[in-house]
């Protein structure tokens, strides 16, 4: 871009397709901005259809009204910082949650069977469930909880059997 003195260069490759680099965050914001219909339309295509069944979600959906209704919404009102901000405190409170579960692993660290282990995986996958749930239905656990406030056994093997599904990533 600097051999050419230009912030902004568009190179063809073969006999229809243009790429467009853009040097300045300025000017990339405005033609992100502008662009938007380029940039968010995707084929139609069955696959899509059935895995966000028929449509139902966001991120599959093809660029229409529909989408661009479910787009406003979702930015206005489900990631706006103040959901952001109103959400935190049940953040936090899991986060707390989750390091009080790890120290009291920690100090029962007389034997690798009785704590001195900790699971990252099986961790990471009750701390996002439980504040998931803690913030669409306001509790933690489906059943009762331990008494050091680790998951119970209904808790258990509902992540066990569900979480990798829905967050295969992270299972993995």
């Amino acid at each position: 871009m600097d051999q050419f003195n230009t912030r902004i260069l568009c190179i063809r490759l073969g006999s229809s397709t243009h790429v467009i680099a853009v040097s300045s965050p300025d000017l990339a914001c405005e033609f992100l901005k502008k662009q938007d219909e380029i940039f968010i339309s995707m084929p139609d295509v069955l696959s899509d259809y059935l895995i966000s069944d028929g449509y139902l979600t966001v991120a599959m959906a093809p660029f229409q009204e529909h989408w661009k209704k479910m787009k406003r919404i979702i930015t206005r009102d489900i990631l706006s910082s103040q959901i952001h901000k109103w959400l935190q405190p049940k953040r936090d409170i899991e986060a707390d949650q989750l390091l009080r579960r790890i120290y009291k692993q920690i100090e029962k660290k007389d034997a690798i069977v009785d704590g001195g282990l900790i699971s990252v995986r099986t961790v990471s996958q009750h701390f996002v469930a439980n504040a998931m749930r803690n913030m669409i239905f306001g509790k933690r656990f489906f059943g009762q909880g331990m008494e050091d406030g680790g998951p119970g056994e209904e808790e258990t093997e509902y992540v066990a059997e569900y979480v990798p599904r829905v967050m295969p990533r992270i299972a993995s």
